[in-house]
């Protein structure tokens, strides 16, 4: 597909439900790959088309946040192109699915973590996986790829320090790319999590949603929330969810970026996203700290047809 062509397809926000969801079946045609996919590990995937949109809040978002009086988010904004398509898990990873991939169970909030008392008598397969550090979700990326077939799209590097209960503490990080099992960017964690929308929150300007769950001080199970306009849950769920990103922007962006990825990492610390209902929330944490994670792969746009 030529570059003309390519930004012709490209979603820009704003775009509602039936726009995004146009879309979506439509990069699934042009690609010929199916809108939705399940792997052999129980993870249902929705493909998420390109766009172009304003990363960061805007103007406009902290003068709502101040007016419903929270801090205003302090932290770049430039324009974003997203070029490719995407297979996004609609879901975090839960224990279960981490635990038949990796062979262990590093969440606190489980029948034998630390914090179990939190769940007596809970059910928490279907918890998101907590107690998984940046380096861990590396490797679950390229353990998902091996299993399905796939070349990894990541590489370690010769050092890497690995603790007693199998946690990566430490390791250098190459991306090979491909079509790989990966994490999102933080850019695409924000395009994913907006889903078309330009207001304080993916499905409005008020702090609480109808179906949104008070503070409980523990998880739930993933997907007991509403969708966005692609599909997507647990953007808002209990801790934020790891992305790939380290973060040395500067306060001024030159742009548009194209598929922007930040890869300086010189305090070792990485950018997760989506605690407090807030979509654009960012954090900045040490990488071996522990956080939840969801599965993405880059759908190749070679495949769609010649003559589309």
């Amino acid at each position: 597909m030529n570059a003309e062509k390519r930004e012709q397809l490209l979603l820009k926000l704003p775009f509602d439900l039936e726009a995004a969801v146009s879309a979506q079946e439509a990069w699934a045609r042009r690609c010929r790959v199916p809108l939705r996919m399940t792997d052999s590990l129980g993870v249902e995937s929705i493909l998420v088309p390109p766009g172009e949109f304003r990363c960061g809040a805007t103007k406009e978002v902290n003068q709502e946040l101040e007016r419903q009086g929270f801090s205003k988010i302090d932290e770049p904004i430039f324009d974003c192109i997203l070029t490719k398509p995407m297979y996004v898990g609609i879901h975090r990873i839960t224990q279960n699915q981490y635990w038949k991939l990796m062979g262990i169970n590093p969440s606190a909030y489980a029948a034998s973590g630390y914090l179990a008392s939190h769940v007596e008598g809970l059910d928490t397969w279907q918890f998101p996986v907590e107690g998984v550090s940046w380096y861990d979700c590396i490797e679950a990326c390229n353990n998902m790829s091996e299993r399905e077939g796939l070349p990894a799209y990541y590489r370690f590097g010769e050092f890497m320090l690995r603790e007693s209960s199998g946690a990566i503490s430490d390791a250098e990080v190459e991306i090979i790319g491909g079509t790989g099992y990966r994490l999102l960017t933080s850019a695409e964690w924000e395009w994913v999590a907006r889903a078309g929308t330009s207001t304080v929150y993916f499905y409005g300007n008020e702090e609480r949603r109808p179906d949104w769950k008070v503070d409980i001080g523990r998880p739930w199970p993933v997907g007991v929330e509403a969708a966005n306009n692609f599909g997507i849950y647990d953007l808002d769920m209990f801790r934020n969810e790891w992305v790939f990103d380290a973060y040395s922007y500067e306060d001024q962006v030159e742009g548009p970026l194209i598929d922007p990825v930040d890869l300086e990492n010189e305090d070792n610390e990485r950018v997760a996203r989506g605690h407090d209902s807030f979509h654009r929330s960012m954090e900045i944490a040490g990488a071996a700290e522990s956080r939840n994670f969801r599965f993405c792969r880059t759908i190749e746009v070679e495949a769609v047809r010649r003559d589309d």
